[in-house]
C-alpha cells in the first residue's frame, strides 16, 4: 500500500500545471526589427536607464536591436551589450552610408 500512495503521488507531482502561463515582465515590450542606427551620440549603460555607462556611441553608429520596452531599448553592439534611450534609434541608415541610387 505504501508503494501505491508514493506512485499516486509521483504521478501527480509530474502532472503539467493547469494555471497559465506567466505575463511578460513588462506590457511595453516588444520585438523589433533587429538592424537600427543612433540618430544622436548615446549613452549605452549596462542596465536600463541605469549607471553604469560602459560606452558612448556616437551617431551613425549601427546596432542590432534586441528589445524595446518604453522610453528604453537593449541594443548588441559589437561585443557589448546595454541600453540606450529609445529616441536615439532610426531605421534608415544615415545618408553618408547610403549608396546613390543608380542613374
Amino acid at each position: 500500500m505504501p508503494v501505491l500512495l508514493l506512485l499516486v503521488g509521483l504521478a501527480l507531482a509530474q502532472a503539467p500545471a493547469s494555471s497559465p502561463a506567466a505575463p511578460p515582465a513588462s506590457a511595453t515590450a516588444e520585438l523589433v526589427t533587429p538592424t537600427w542606427w543612433l540618430s544622436r551620440e548615446a549613452p549605452l549603460a549596462r542596465w536600463a536607464g541605469q549607471a553604469p555607462v560602459v560606452a558612448t556611441l556616437p551617431a551613425g553608429t549601427e546596432v542590432t536591436l534586441v528589445l524595446r520596452d518604453g522610453d528604453q531599448a537593449r541594443v548588441r553592439h559589437g561585443l557589448d551589450f546595454g541600453w540606450v534611450p529609445a529616441d536615439a534609434l532610426s531605421d534608415a541608415p544615415p545618408a553618408d552610408a547610403v549608396p546613390p541610387a543608380a542613374p
